[in-house]
């Protein structure tokens, strides 16, 4: 039983830690984006959406204004 809740446990975490580094906080995104899995937190990755953080957003938009938009910068 432990070993398979361990094995789950690694597949779900596993994707949040690949992919390609666009900046030095990687592991500090990946643990946050493991919190919001656990609070049933999904994020968007349409353009426009409402949001209330920069984790309401996928991939490289932020939230700016209550929306979701494309930036090159990081967030803040």
């Amino acid at each position: 039983m432990k070993l398979a809740l361990t094995f789950l446990l690694i597949l779900m975490i596993l994707p949040l830690m690949t992919g390609e580094k666009t900046s030095d906080d990687l592991e500090l995104r990946g643990v946050e984006s493991l919190r919001a899995i656990f609070r049933d937190r999904r994020c968007s990755d349409n353009i426009g959406a409402t949001c209330s953080d920069r984790f309401d957003c996928c991939g490289s938009m932020c939230c700016i204004g209550g929306q979701c938009v494309v930036t090159f910068a990081e967030c803040s």
